[in-house]
């Protein structure tokens, strides 16, 4: 088989892996679909990843869990009507020197869809809002810095790591380091 005939081969076996997914903003209507994601995302990854504990999160009430939606950005990525991935970004919502700055947290795709686009695609999707309908100049994130598929992730849709964060996580006496990423966003890349 020749390089051309390989090529094609891939790029069609890599469309097939790219589930299509619809993005949106959730809202209290979607508090139950976030609640079970977000859990899942705690019980999932390792504990240093994510602020709150398993059960830190199971006592938490609809009411936090609904100011949680209502306070950031809040993205959900449905693939067959499955909510099957996550992304929330802090944001001052215009008050403040510190206005132009978002910061991810929360970003959790369910194992079953990671390599398929799905990641890069909700990414895309939060830059996109925040930018255009937000005003955001300055997006922050910190991750884990065993979080080696997250941070080539971020790296490709334009975050540099401007800083380590030693201690970003401490629990039992254990502590694990962050990467501080940041993406600053030009005027030529707003449009």
């Amino acid at each position: 088989m020749n390089f051309l005939k390989l090529g094609i081969l891939l790029f069609l076996v890599g469309s097939l892996r790219a589930a299509p997914a619809t993005i949106g903003v959730l809202t209290r209507e979607h508090l139950e679909e976030f609640k079970q994601i977000s859990k899942e995302a705690v019980r999932t990854e390792p504990w240093y990843v994510y602020a709150a504990s398993p059960e830190e999160m199971d006592e938490w009430s609809d009411e936090v869990w609904g100011d949680m939606i209502e306070q950031q950005v809040v993205l959900g990525a449905w693939h067959e009507q499955e909510l099957t991935g996550i992304l929330a970004a802090a944001i001052s919502h215009g008050k403040g020197y510190d206005a132009h700055i978002a910061c991810l947290r929360s970003f959790f795709v369910r194992p079953e869809h990671r390599s398929t686009g799905l990641g890069k695609q909700l990414l895309a999707h939060m830059i996109d809002r925040l930018t255009l309908k937000c005003g955001i100049t300055d997006i922050m994130l910190w991750v884990s810095v065993t979080q080696q598929a997250a941070i080539q992730l971020y790296t490709r849709m334009g975050f540099e790591i401007i800083g380590l964060h030693k201690a970003a996580v401490v629990k039992d006496g254990e502590t694990r380091s962050h990467y501080i990423m940041e993406k600053v966003i030009t005027a030529d890349q707003k449009n």
